[in-house]
């Protein structure tokens, strides 16, 4: 065994340019121990030496593949030196908004449009009504978060105090069993309602309350549930981008500004609904 100290230089900060060892780098490291003999006194030990064998060294590397500390990486297409296995450091500037979702066994993920670095998604869970609860997958870029609602009944309302997801959702999945969407569940604030384009509700759906999804200016199509009874206060209010809506035969109120543009202003976009389509077997309209 090579001991402590064996090619001290002091405290002089210097160290053995190359050691030749004829054994592997297993064996080295029997020799030397839990005593670094490398990283502490030469800048490169040469494994399997040979007599005779050309050892002319580049930016830190051997031709005999012995490297040191500070040589210089070449990395592969794996993204690893060829050398020493590190990983090539990412130096540019992510993509995840353009990127595409995917999941494993660590959760749902976004992978950057450039590279394979991943951005994985937060779970929050909790109540949103006496038994209906809410699971929502947020992202830390803006263009992904989904939000399913999940149990049976109504959802609560919300007045004054918006849910913490307002404006932040791209897809609403409202589960089987959930009676009522409370007021301004969903609803996005004026003029940042510019992510939700995906809405699904379920058959057992039987209200949409007051200004439930108002605001949301690029939501372009909604399928509303045969078995809906009522379309509350302005439930789709400033959903701008809404060419037509057909209301099922079971749908018997609909109620002020359910579907109305808002005052419009140079931050607005146009209305776009203009066609209503009634149920034939509706009675009421």
């Amino acid at each position: 065994m090579i001991g402590l100290y064996a090619f001290d230089y002091g405290d002089s900060g210097r160290q053995l340019d190359n050691v030749y060892f004829g054994g592997s780098s297993e064996q080295w490291k029997a020799l030397v121990g839990d005593y670094d003999v490398l990283n502490n006194f030469a800048k490169i030990v040469h494994y399997n030496y040979v007599a005779g064998q050309d050892h002319t060294v580049t930016n830190g590397v051997c031709s005999c593949g012995a490297y040191s500390a500070d040589h210089t990486h070449v990395y592969g297409d794996d993204g690893l030196c060829k050398y020493c296995g590190e990983q090539k450091p990412d130096t540019h500037e992510h993509d995840f908004l353009h990127g595409t979702v995917g999941t494993d066994d660590n959760g749902t993920y976004i992978t950057c449009k450039d590279c394979t670095a991943r951005s994985y998604a937060r779970v929050e869970t909790g109540k949103c009504g006496d038994n209906v609860t809410y699971t929502w997958t947020k992202f830390d870029v803006p263009g992904f978060d989904t939000l399913v609602i999940s149990g049976k009944g109504d959802m609560w309302d919300w007045g004054e105090v918006s849910p913490r997801w307002r404006g932040q959702l791209t897809t609403v999945i409202v589960e089987e069993g959930i009676t009522r969407v409370g007021d301004r569940a969903i609803a996005a604030e004026w003029h940042s309602g510019n992510l939700l384009t995906t809405v699904q509700l379920p058959s057992t759906l039987k209200s949409i309350g007051a200004y439930a999804f108002s605001y949301h200016e690029n939501l372009k199509s909604i399928k509303l549930p045969d078995g809906l009874e009522t379309i509350e206060v302005g439930a789709f209010q400033a959903c701008n981008s809404l060419t037509s809506v057909t209301i099922p035969a079971s749908v018997n109120s609909i109620q002020f500004a359910a579907f109305s543009s808002s005052p419009s202003d140079k931050l607005s976009k146009a209305y776009s609904l203009t066609q209503y389509n009634v149920a034939v077997d509706n009675a009421y309209y």
